[in-house]
């Protein structure tokens, strides 16, 4: 635990410097590309390692804090600060809208990443309409 804690705020003070050190535009993409898969691959060995669950949701929020920014940088015109933190305000807004995602295939699941008590009813009546189906 200490020598990842140390790895990972080693890569933290090496991707705030790089900015200053970099002048290659194509060397500082690919600097921020394996500092996002760092950043995924940290908060997917927390969740799973440590807490012992599995998250569906958690790389659809990734996707909408990252597209946020996205946008707020270039179609907005806002400055990067300003999208920095934009992204995660939204993505947490859109937890907690908590809109569960239905997958309504063959095995019927329904996955939700915020609220599992609001997923309750919703498993029932999915259930009810599977046997339905098998009926």
């Amino acid at each position: 635990m200490i020598f990842e804690r140390n790895c990972l705020l080693g890569l933290l003070a090496a991707a705030l410097i790089a900015p200053l050190l970099l002048s290659n535009q194509y060397a500082l993409h690919i600097g921020v590309l394996i500092m996002f898969s760092v950043m995924l691959a940290t908060s997917f060995n927390l969740i799973i390692g440590y807490v012992g669950e599995f998250p569906l949701g958690h790389t659809a929020f990734l996707g909408v804090g990252a597209y946020t920014a996205a946008l707020f940088s270039t179609r907005l015109a806002m400055p990067f600060h300003v999208a920095v933190l934009a992204a995660p305000l939204v993505a947490a807004a859109v937890r907690e809208l908590g809109l569960p995602s239905e997958a309504i295939e063959a095995t019927e699941l329904i996955v939700t990443d915020a609220f599992h008590g609001g997923a309750e009813p919703q498993m029932e009546l999915t259930r009810a309409k599977s046997q339905a189906r098998l009926r």
